[in-house]
């Protein structure tokens, strides 16, 4: 479902190895949406003991949450990304008047939120 042509797990791979982890402590999944990944990760946390952190974006953790425990996951919500609006106190009068002009990143934020209500719509 990713149109960039980049894959999620290994930029995430990437960061996590910048960060120290061991190659050896990661682990990638299958899936190629979120409701796919939670189904690989219960098959393959099953019979584990172990407890399962789930990182994702803030604005994304209540579907991908809500998906992991319809999938037998018990995850411990690890919020990143978080997405705030702007503080306009202290903007010049020109600053908020551009602010309020349609552009590329609030087409992005549009477009993620359409993605995540729909998500919720359908049931994934």
């Amino acid at each position: 479902m990713n149109s960039s042509g980049v894959d999620p797990a290994e930029t995430s791979r990437d960061i996590l190895l910048k960060l120290g982890v061991p190659d050896s402590a990661i682990e990638i999944s299958g899936g190629r949406n979120t409701s796919e990944e939670m189904q690989e990760l219960s098959q393959r946390f099953q019979t584990s003991k172990s407890r399962i952190g789930l990182l994702t974006s803030a604005w994304h953790l209540p579907r991908a949450v809500r998906l992991a425990n319809r999938n037998g996951l018990q995850p411990i919500p690890l919020p990143a990304d978080f997405r705030t609006g702007a503080n306009v106190e202290g903007f010049t009068t020109g600053q908020i008047v551009e602010s309020m002009i349609p552009n590329g990143s609030a087409l992005a934020a549009t477009w993620s939120c359409a993605k995540e209500y729909l998500g919720m719509l359908v049931g994934r």
